[in-house]
């Protein structure tokens, strides 16, 4: 079977500018789609035309619900992993690994206080839990999806601000926080793997030193042994030189009586 290609493929182009403009952009495109001609939003073509096609572009808050579904599921499955660390069993008596580490502890009330912070200057919205962010038991976070849509749709830019504003949007004061905990010379994390290191290199050498201890003691253990085989092998010895006697008739003397 043969095949031929009835039209060959081309780049899709756009012309782009204002309309009835003299010298409008020329784009071109290896798929259907544009990207970055306008920050933030991707065009989709889907199909040709000989005159200006305008673009109606708004704000759809879905996205940024999206993510802050994603941020509260990622934060409550650290949540599970810590409870699991550091829960304690009183049926079975069995302990985490990680109950009592004071690590932890920090480590939560960093990413708590994080969001929980107050910010202001950035509108009439000043912590998560105005635009629908809240702690929930078992100490998860919820997404009131109504509470978040009605705030965007009442003041979108503080919703935006509040996340973004820079030095002291949530999105700052969350990075910040976790720097405090994972930076790679100063994090809490880090400093405490470095003292974790620092405890495993002591607990080897202790074992090192108690090996030589062990082993010198084995070796003088070895030498007495053998030092008492000798003398058990010697008094072996003299036991048989002694028995050897056993078998001597001992003398007897005989007198004579003159008449």
């Amino acid at each position: 079977m043969q095949t031929r290609n009835l039209v060959e493929a081309q780049d899709a182009v756009v012309f782009y500018g204002a309309a009835g403009g003299s010298e409008p952009l020329i784009i071109t495109s290896s798929t259907n789609q544009l990207t970055n001609v306008i920050k933030g939003v991707t065009i989709d073509l889907h199909g040709a035309s000989s005159q200006p096609v305008s673009l109606n572009i708004a704000d759809n808050p879905d996205a940024i619900l999206s993510e802050l579904n994603k941020f509260a599921d990622n934060f409550n499955g650290m949540v599970d992993k810590l409870h699991e660390l550091t829960k304690f069993d009183p049926d079975t008596n069995t302990k985490g690994i990680l109950l009592g580490e004071s690590t932890v502890q920090q480590v939560e009330s960093e990413l708590y206080a994080a969001v929980q912070v107050i910010i202001s200057g950035v509108g009439q919205y000043k912590i998560l839990a105005d635009i629908g962010l809240k702690t929930v038991s078992g100490a998860k976070l919820e997404v009131d999806e109504a509470k978040f849509k009605a705030a965007y749709a009442k003041d979108p830019d503080a919703v935006k601000n509040l996340f973004v504003t820079a030095d002291k949007g949530a999105g700052a004061v969350l990075e910040n926080r976790i720097n405090k905990l994972i930076d790679p010379e100063n994090g809490l994390i880090t400093r405490q793997n470095v003292t974790l290191d620092e405890k495993t290199q002591q607990f080897q050498d202790r074992m090192d030193a108690l090996d030589k201890l062990l082993e010198a003691k084995r070796a003088r253990l070895e030498t007495q042994f053998a030092n008492l085989e000798a003398v058990l092998a010697n008094l072996q010895s003299q036991q048989a030189s002694l028995n050897s006697f056993t078998g001597v008739k001992p003398l007897t003397s005989t007198s004579s009586s003159s008449k």
